[in-house]
């Protein structure tokens, strides 16, 4: 027995409309659901990664250190991938000193001291990266 149905003036002959229609319907949710996990997936990735959320500085003139202390959460992640892996500190814009680390000290936070022999009216500039996503900067002007 064949029907004939009618959709927006089209005519298709034999086709019962509503399984095709449906069949159409169940491709497009599985292609929107497949976008949307893509997506989320996409969003959450940045998410368990971050940068140093603070950098403290210090300079201490008479002993010409700088105490660098850094606030790096890693929560629950694995620390022997998620951490401080460089530090560049730059004095007037020229790189004094540039440390690469496999770790961190702490799970949220430590400090590292530098030798740097600075004068007062010295721009103290200091980049802490994360190994996995982010970084800050914090600047300093000697007194």
């Amino acid at each position: 027995m064949s029907r004939d149905i009618r959709y927006s003036g089209c005519r298709i002959n034999g086709i019962h409309g509503s399984g095709l229609l449906r069949q159409q319907t169940k491709g497009a949710g599985r292609a929107l659901l497949l976008s949307l996990a893509l997506l989320a997936l996409a969003l959450m990735w940045p998410a368990a990664a971050n940068p140093p959320s603070d950098i403290a500085l210090t300079y201490d003139g008479s002993n010409q250190t700088l105490n660098v202390t850094i606030v790096h959460d890693i929560g629950s992640a694995d620390p022997s991938r998620h951490f401080v892996r460089e530090v560049e500190v730059k004095q007037n814009g020229v790189e004094v000193h540039k440390e690469e680390y496999t770790s961190q000290p702490g799970l949220r936070q430590f400090s590292y001291l530098y030798n740097i022999s600075a004068v007062a009216g010295d721009e103290i500039e200091v980049e802490a990266k994360c190994s996995i996503f982010g970084s800050r900067e914090v600047k300093l002007r000697v007194r």
